[in-house]
């Protein structure tokens, strides 16, 4: 009577098991518990190494891990578990036992070794070393255009690295700046010629300031290597004409149909929308949250100093937003818009004294177009006429002004007065100022240097009544003041004339 067939396979791994195995000229001590396997090709190729052969554990049905060194180096493990039904009829242990990977590597000549893990403990086994030599193709490609657009530059090629299926990465230098781009983009005629997919594109638009810059395109290699530069070239780009807020963009939306509000409305609701009116009165918020949008404010005669917007108190608050406010019965008691936590977003507001009056806190005014503002030589407030402005700060924190069109006042685009109380964190940025006695006027009076003052960005045109007066603040301030970026419309830095 015959041995079971499977007593027969335990011999057998067992003899396996305890020879002395030898590979590459180097032995490996038998172990009767020690993995066991067969290194049978290594290849070297463009960036990487080719790695073939097999592996079995006599303790474990699991595939065996392998490791490859390079240079004494873990590189990367791994796994002996792929078909190889040879092994399986030779073993008995499943036919998962085969490994066949490539593996990316650096240039150069390496010392490869592979070493199995013992599953159970025990020192790992060795499966040889060899010395193979990687080498690396740089990458290649072409850049078919370089345009300069307006504060951009336009960048269309494409490039390809045989080393690698993955995108190129093209770094584009303009002057100083870096940046980063793939190609990745599909290129079937760049397929067609070099096989190696057609995604390898690139097309792309990249900001860029003013002004004339070497524009440079670096390919990045794959795995490493020197980089490949694809020349370099002078672009001048142009700067981005600013639009300013004017009849074409601020005020009731052509179309708007408007119903039409006799009288004054004072608005008590909170949460209350106003939406598509015109009211011919003056509106009074006594109400939080109220959103005025897309509507008109004429007001009506007056013999006492009012205004067609007038906020009643620092718990109330209103936003307005694509209306227009002026005075369809001019005189020298109207104003725009009174008190404070109020946003105006794209508002017209023309035909009265004063366009904005900030007498608190948190007031933002952006987006808007402040103009045409009455004014008279027989004011009864004033013996020397009207002092109009387009926007007066007597107190508050947290006033912003950005990106607006203030032009036509007499006394001044902004003043802050510090009249009734402390004016602090005010944000002055990327206006078009124009007019004024001085287009700035930033007055400590009894209260105190300016706290938290930043002017930013802002454009003035050179039509001051005192020429050249873009800000007028007192001197123990103006070293206080954040400063950067003010110019007048030729790009020329304006000066702060100290009081």
């Amino acid at each position: 009577m015959g041995r079971p067939i499977n007593t027969i396979k335990t011999i057998l791994l067992s003899l396996v098991a305890t020879s002395v195995v030898s590979f590459a000229g180097e032995q490996m001590a038998p172990n009767r518990f020690a993995p066991f396997g067969w290194w049978e090709t290594a290849a070297d190729s463009v960036g990487a190494i080719h790695l073939k052969g097999w592996a079995v554990d006599a303790q474990s049905p699991n595939p065996v891990a392998v490791q490859v060194l390079v240079n004494g180096q873990v590189l990367e493990t791994i796994w002996a578990n792929l078909p190889r039904p040879d092994v399986e009829r030779a073993y008995g242990m499943g036919s998962l036992r085969g490994f066949n990977a490539t593996i990316p590597s650096s240039p150069g000549t390496h010392q490869v070794c592979l070493s199995m893990r013992n599953v159970y403990g025990g020192a790992n086994v060795s499966l040889g070393c060899r010395q193979l030599t990687v080498v690396n193709q740089a990458p290649f490609g072409w850049w078919e255009s370089a345009v300069a657009e307006k504060e951009a530059v336009r960048i269309k090629g494409w490039a390809v690295d045989f080393d690698s299926f993955e995108p190129v990465t093209v770094l584009v230098h303009i002057g100083n700046q870096r940046t980063e781009m793939l190609a990745d983009l599909p290129r079937p005629d760049v397929e067609r010629a070099f096989g190696m997919g057609d995604l390898r594109g690139f097309n792309a638009t990249i900001s860029a300031p003013p002004g004339t810059h070497q524009v440079c395109l670096t390919l990045e290699n794959i795995p490493a290597g020197p980089n490949v530069s694809l020349g370099c070239t002078n672009l001048t780009v142009e700067a981005i004409k600013p639009v300013w807020p004017g009849a074409s963009n601020t005020g009731v939306p052509p179309g708007t149909k408007l119903t039409v509000h006799e009288g004054d409305l004072k608005i008590t609701q909170n949460n209350t929308v106003i939406d598509s009116m015109e009211i011919r009165g003056l509106v009074r918020i006594e109400a939080k949250n109220v959103l005025i949008k897309n509507s008109r404010i004429t007001g009506r005669l007056l013999n006492s100093p009012l205004s067609l917007i007038y906020v009643n108190g620092p718990n109330y608050s209103v936003t307005v937003q694509d209306s227009e406010l002026y005075a369809k019965h001019p005189s020298p008691y109207i104003s725009g818009i009174i008190g404070w936590n109020f946003t105006l977003e794209r508002v017209n507001i023309h035909n009265v004294i004063d366009q904005v009056h900030v007498i608190g806190d948190n007031v933002l005014v952006k987006d808007s177009w402040l103009h045409s503002n009455l004014h008279y030589k027989d004011d009864p407030f004033h013996s020397d006429g009207s002092h109009d402005d387009n926007i007066q700060i007597q107190q508050g924190n947290n006033i912003r002004i950005i990106h607006n069109t203030l032009t036509s006042s007499h006394t001044a685009s902004v003043i802050v007065t510090q009249d009734t109380g402390v004016v602090s964190n005010l944000l002055i940025e990327k206006n078009h100022i124009s007019n004024g006695a001085c287009s700035l006027n930033l007055a400590e009076k009894s209260r105190g240097t300016l706290k938290g003052f930043v002017l930013r960005d802002n454009v003035f045109t050179r039509t001051q009544v005192y020429a050249g007066c873009a800000a007028l603040v007192d001197s123990t301030s103006v070293p206080l003041l954040s400063l950067s970026n003010n110019t007048w419309v030729d790009g020329s830095p304006i000066s702060i004339t100290r009081r």
